[in-house]
């Protein structure tokens, strides 16, 4: 029986996103849920079965990368079909980037090696997947801070839709999106970006979004990249005279530094040209990456890197996941550039962004907890909902299985030490409260809930 703690975060779609909690190992899961029309449940299942069932196939090769699928429940006709998958305490690159802003070179190498490591899975699968849907959202991390790849169940959800579209099909969810074979009209060249793949899409499309990830998490968001490209088209425009990466030379010569290029556009002083492609050769009509990232410190390596993924649909030389990890900019041995900020300290960053100041733990009224509009229960509801999953399971380990002298230790009652932490990391992060309140409410609620259980 899986105890629901509330909903996650999401962006728009139709999947429903649910963190579930298992008594029995104190596991926490993630439960999504696809809703299904009448006579639609079949069509649902022939479009996806055999996607889910390769990605579990892949996923226990590389379970460091890839985010891991527990069961798949096929319900009956006017039911959504859930997908039972292993939640990820510390959120998503989106999250991440949402609260630090531009991450440094050293944070954004560690997570372009798990991608790529990933996406070599994927695209050296027989035959080749393509994700299809990278973009920060589908990058999460598990509670040490490693990043995983999500399997883009959203991407796949649209071209269902598209393809029933197309066919004027009447049901407005799903029909599949490839044969499950994978090898419809092959052809006689055996090369994976030539090859039909499953998902549909191009593998040098998963580079390329690698590269636009990469670019989107250095300046902080898309809003920001989208604001940065009218100023980086105009800076294009300029002769290539950088005398350093933090100012730029006017039309009229003058060294206009940040905050002088900040000022012409609260002045209106720049005026956005229109948002055209460009014929200079780059990616989807992007200026370069170094005017893009004029004003920030990042090593040629870094940029060499993000404008070989955003051109890679466009080289004569072929680019893959397998030729990119070896590239410079993923070379441990090659000099860092500063700031040295590593990926777990940004995560300590948002961690301290997030919580709320510290409060009494025994204390029970509301007022005393930040709780973000993701969760639909107040904290003392959140936080019982959780003492009484752990409670069922100390009920089954006998008395004092908790205990550490007088006192009571959550830490003893987990299977897996690991779990503890991730459960107690996942509610703080989820509430906006210290790790250490956290756990002394839930043991001061476990000291009373304990004896209650054992009466069950």
């Amino acid at each position: 029986m899986l105890v629901c703690l509330g909903s996650c975060p999401q962006g728009t779609g139709h999947v429903v996103v649910k963190k579930m909690l298992y008594p029995p190992s104190l596991l926490l899961l993630c439960l999504l849920e696809i809703p299904s029309a009448e006579g639609t449940g079949a069509m649902l299942r022939q479009s996806l079965e055999g996607w889910l069932r390769q990605w579990r196939e892949l996923q226990a090769a590389r379970p460091d990368v890839l985010i891991a699928i527990c069961e798949t429940f096929w319900e009956p006709a006017g039911h959504p079909v859930s997908i039972l998958c292993e939640h990820m305490p510390l959120g998503s690159l989106d999250e991440l980037i949402q609260a630090c802003g531009g991450l440094p070179e050293d944070a954004l190498r560690d997570i372009a090696l798990a991608v790529l490591q990933a996406l070599d899975t994927l695209h050296s699968a027989d035959p080749p997947v393509v994700h299809g849907d990278l973009k920060p959202s589908q990058v999460l991390f598990t509670a040490n801070g490693c990043p995983k790849l999500s399997f883009g169940l959203e991407q796949r959800l649209r071209s269902c839709q598209a393809w029933a579209a197309s066919a004027n099909v009447s049901d407005k969810f799903f029909m599949p999106v490839f044969e499950e074979s994978g090898r419809a009209s092959a052809p006689s060249d055996n090369s994976m970006y030539s090859r039909p793949v499953s998902g549909g899409g191009s593998a040098l499309a998963d580079i390329a979004d690698l590269g636009l990830l990469m670019l989107v998490s250095a300046l902080g968001g898309l809003d920001v990249l989208l604001d940065a490209i009218p100023h980086a088209r105009e800076l294009g425009s300029l002769p290539k005279k950088m005398p350093s990466s933090s100012s730029i030379e006017s039309a009229n010569g003058h060294m206009l530094d940040t905050c002088s290029v900040l000022q012409r556009e609260l002045n209106a002083f720049v005026e956005a040209p229109a948002a055209a492609a460009s014929d200079d050769g780059s990616s989807a009509g992007l200026p370069s990456t170094a005017d893009l990232l004029f004003n920030r410190s990042y090593s040629t390596a870094f940029l060499t890197f993000v404008s070989t993924c955003l051109e890679a649909q466009m080289r004569t030389t072929r680019v893959s996941a397998k030729h990119l990890l070896d590239h410079e900019f993923l070379r441990p041995s090659r000099p860092r550039m500063a700031p040295l900020v590593s990926l777990h300290e940004m995560h300590e960053l948002a961690r301290m962004l997030n919580e709320a100041s510290e409060q009494d733990p025994g204390a029970t009224s509301t007022q005393q907890y930040t709780v973000v509009p993701s969760v639909a229960h107040s904290a003392e509801v959140y936080l019982g909902n959780v003492a009484k999953a752990v409670a069922v399971h100390c009920s089954r380990l006998g008395s004092g299985a908790m205990t550490q002298g007088t006192d009571i230790c959550i830490q003893r009652v987990f299977p897996v030490a690991g779990d503890c932490e991730a459960l107690l990391l996942d509610t703080a992060r989820t509430l906006g409260l210290p790790r250490s309140s956290v756990q002394r409410v839930l043991e001061a609620q476990l000291e009373r809930r304990t004896p209650e259980a054992s009466a069950d």
